[in-house]
């Protein structure tokens, strides 16, 4: 009887047909100078700032599955959903002032695997000293409900030696665990990393050469289904590249596909962002205000310049793009960054607003790129970041070796269903040990 309960309760939570309600995990974002936006029914609303919080580039934020703030962090101090510190997170970093890291994705949230009662949250970091990273793990039910780091669970090193300025994750193809993905190797690396963070604590960290060996500068991404991944790769020579790889959900191998250049050291790649069709890729450029729109359908990157601002290119007064992620809408946002010189040469009002592309699998302009689509209120943007999400809501992958519950399915996407006329429904893990859950 008691497992009857749980699984008609179980199923109140999902609609029919096994497609899970949305997360809301990436509903609030924190960053830059204080900026707060919120995504209520898709749609972005801005909300007053959030005073004494500076995100340079390590912004990372999460909110619970019905899309309420839980947490935010700028890879130095980590605050509760009263916008307070965190209890028990001081000196989460050896640097902890206000002023937030200049590490691109130094900071990120993911959801504890297996943790259907959404409690648990980890919280990875990377330290300014040694250039290592950092796992946390945060109880919402500590503090009176607002959280807290668990004793004992702080400040654990999990990777052996330094890394760059990128991480990622995706979902792990049994739809629990995760791959976390990054650069190693600090200030240059020839190398990507992945950790495999199970329930049980990290396994499988695995090595793979990079196509261009670079400095450590630049946004790491992953596709909407983790299918692709691809970073920045830029070196002290002056060409900066595109590096795209194929990536496998069930054994975290990566695979080289093809790299572009900028051909010119003054466009200097920084921000990247993949479309949901998984065939086009947009990329920024910290310096001459530009937004690239690479295309990769037929298997190799070609280029079309979507947007550039005509200014001065003498650092540091010139406009400058910065990161680059996808809303809960389905649109592309990108910040913008004022220079530090003189106003009327650095081209003010820019850096007032969220660019966006308000249909990004449309091929060239047909995306629709907005300098102009989100106002934040007249504050003064001098900041490259947006917060650092994973793609929270990918299933297991259907028909891989991960897969031991699903029809035969080749694709990378999708979620895992056993189709009972009438009662359609879902596990998840699709291999494993000890708990699963089942959706319908």
């Amino acid at each position: 009887m008691r497992n009857a309960i749980v699984c008609c309760l179980l199923l109140q939570l999902f609609r029919p047909g096994g497609t899970a309600l949305a997360q809301g995990y990436d509903a609030h974002w924190i960053f830059g100078d204080g900026y707060h936006i919120e995504f209520v029914d898709g749609e972005p609303q801005v909300l007053p700032y959030v005073e004494g919080y500076y995100g340079k580039e390590g912004a990372s934020c999460i909110s619970d599955t019905s899309g309420s703030l839980l947490f935010y962090c700028n890879t130095q101090k980590v605050w509760n959903r009263d916008f307070e510190l965190l209890m028990n997170s001081d000196s989460i970093n050896s640097r902890d002032d206000l002023q937030g890291s200049s590490k691109t994705n130094g900071s990120l949230f993911l959801p504890y695997p297996g943790d259907s009662l959404d409690r648990y949250f980890a919280l990875f970091i990377m330290n300014e000293d040694d250039n290592r990273l950092y796992y946390n793990l945060i109880d919402r039910e500590l503090d009176g409900g607002l959280g807290g780091v668990v004793p004992g669970q702080k400040n654990i090193r999990i990777s052996p030696g330094p890394i760059g300025e990128q991480l990622t994750a995706v979902k792990h193809a049994n739809g629990r665990d995760w791959w976390i993905v990054g650069n190693s190797g600090y200030p240059e690396s020839d190398q990507l990393f992945t950790i495999m963070f199970t329930n049980e604590g990290f396994e499988a960290y695995s090595i793979f050469p990079a196509i261009v060996s670079s400095t450590y500068i630049g946004e790491m991404s992953l596709s909407e289904s983790g299918q692709y991944l691809a970073h920045i790769s830029r070196q002290n020579i002056g060409v900066h590249f595109v590096c795209l790889y194929s990536f496998d959900r069930c054994t975290g191998q990566l695979a080289f596909i093809d790299t572009a250049n900028s051909l010119t050291g003054s466009n200097e790649f920084y921000g990247l962002a993949f479309a949901p069709t998984e065939e086009i890729l947009y990329v920024s450029t910290e310096r001459n205000h530009s937004l690239i729109q690479f295309d990769f359908s037929l298997g190799v990157l070609e280029s079309e310049l979507l947007f550039r601002l005509d200014a001065p290119d003498v650092w540091p007064f010139e406009n400058r793009c910065g990161q680059l992620e996808m809303g809960p809408d389905g649109k592309i946002y990108m910040v913008m960054k004022r220079g530090l010189g003189d106003p009327d040469i650095s081209l003010p009002i820019f850096d007032e607003y969220l660019a966006a592309v308000n249909y990004p699998d449309m091929a060239g302009l047909s995306c629709e790129f907005d300098t102009f689509a989100i106002y934040l209120n007249g504050r003064m943007n001098r900041t490259f970041s947006l917060p650092n999400f994973a793609n929270y809501d990918l299933g297991p992958l259907v028909g891989s070796p991960c897969d031991t519950l699903s029809p035969q399915d080749t694709t990378q996407t999708g979620i895992p269903s056993i189709q009972i006329p009438a009662l359609p429904f879902s596990i998840s893990p699709t291999i494993g040990n000890g708990w699963f859950i089942m959706e319908g």
